[in-house]
């Protein structure tokens, strides 16, 4: 039987290990090729994928980080507001409490003045609060505006007025216990500024609602993040795949070999016809 491989073994271990550029193949006498690997330009095609898709995902990544923490700085402030809206509400439920006394109570001037001083005291306490609550060099109960990044592309607009009393509350702001008269009308004012407080919070609560929907949500952004990492590497993966196999087979073509500009001829070694003729089969 004629040998169908027209060259010998030394082209199968030798000659085929240069045509591939490296590619680790074997073809042993019955013509079978033993596993393939990956040729230097296959192994490029990986690195090069690898590097670009690493770079992106570590673009992604630090975008993601970035966003994040200026979500929890976020939800930070406004926790700190809302506490602080927590104690201005308590200063406000004490000066209620101290107009319904002189609104109810008979009392002489001297009385009343020193009430209205507690009141005032408590007015004065509360602006403090305005005043001082902070969080990173931020008040956020003194005038406060800024725009969040959600890292869905969307925004949100922190927004909080001024608390002090003269802004939110200015007739509360002028109002006094010196009269029972005056004190009715504080009443008013107390129970409007507290509606003002609470809307103020629930502003705030639904400002914290979304930032942890945001942050919850970057766990799925994560893996679609490396999800997509992974497609990237596997069309890489194909691509170095089909070099090393198009290598192979350009090697195992002894039409293309002779064709293949550099080989060395010295790798070619033409078999033995006498040892590729089947002494059993007849020559036509």
């Amino acid at each position: 039987m004629t040998n169908i491989l027209p060259y010998s073994a030394a082209f199968h271990g030798k000659a085929l290990d240069e045509k591939s550029g490296g590619v680790s193949a074997r073809v042993d006498d019955a013509g079978r090729t033993g596993a393939v690997n990956q040729t230097p330009d296959a192994v490029g095609v990986l690195d090069n994928v690898a590097v670009k898709t690493g770079a992106q995902v570590t673009a992604s990544a630090m975008v993601g980080i970035k966003t994040a923490s200026g979500l929890r700085e976020a939800s930070s402030l406004l926790q700190v507001a809302d506490a602080g809206l927590f104690r201005i509400d308590g200063k406000l439920k004490e000066m209620r409490a101290l107009a319904e006394v002189a609104a109810t109570s008979p009392m002489d001037l001297f009385d009343r003045v020193v009430l209205n001083d507690a009141f005032r005291e408590l007015m004065g306490e509360s602006d403090g609060i305005a005043r001082k609550t902070e969080f990173n060099d931020k008040n956020p109960l003194a005038g406060f505006s800024q725009e969040i990044d959600l890292g869905n592309g969307e925004t949100l607009s922190i927004s909080i007025l001024s608390m002090t009393m003269e802004s939110f509350a200015p007739k509360l702001a002028g109002d006094d216990l010196l009269s029972q008269d005056n004190a009715l009308k504080t009443i008013v004012d107390i129970d409007t500024a507290r509606e003002t407080v609470a809307n103020v919070r629930e502003d705030i609560a639904f400002m914290q609602a979304r930032i942890n929907a945001a942050l919850m949500g970057g766990g799925g952004t994560a893996l679609e993040t490396i999800q997509g990492f992974g497609d990237q590497v596997d069309v890489g993966a194909e691509h170095a795949s089909a070099i090393s196999q198009d290598v192979v087979l350009q090697a195992l073509r002894p039409n293309d070999q002779q064709k293949t500009a550099g080989a060395p001829a010295s790798n070619l070694v033409p078999s033995d016809p006498s040892e590729d003729t089947d002494p059993d089969v007849t020559p036509t």
